[in-house]
């Protein structure tokens, strides 16, 4: 997860620790760590996605993919409660790609 704020204090790696709903959850730092209302995450996918050419097979690039945006509602001292930014919706780019696409 990367923090999208300016003034986090804590050298801790943010992680959702529970699932409260399909827009909700519970992220392990607070007040302690200087997390504050409003502040912003990036959920980023922890496996890394290979990137590679259909005709060559060579690798292009490794990456992370970025999954949801959440924004903190709710700080308490060990842990915050935070909620989805946007929904993910799927639009026509998205299905043409999966039509496209096959595995090598």
């Amino acid at each position: 997860m990367k923090y999208g704020g300016s003034t986090m204090q804590s050298q801790k790696e943010p992680q959702i620790i529970a699932i409260l709903n399909n827009k909700q959850v519970i992220i392990n730092i607070g007040k302690r760590d200087g997390v504050k209302s409003n502040d912003k995450f990036d959920i980023i996918d922890s496996q890394v996605k290979i990137l590679r050419d259909p005709d060559t097979h060579e690798i292009l690039d490794r990456f992370h993919q970025f999954k949801q945006q959440i924004s903190v509602i709710k700080v308490e001292l060990k842990y915050s409660i935070c909620s989805s930014i946007f929904n993910k919706k799927e639009n026509s780019i998205s299905k043409l790609a999966m039509k496209q696409y096959q595995p090598i």
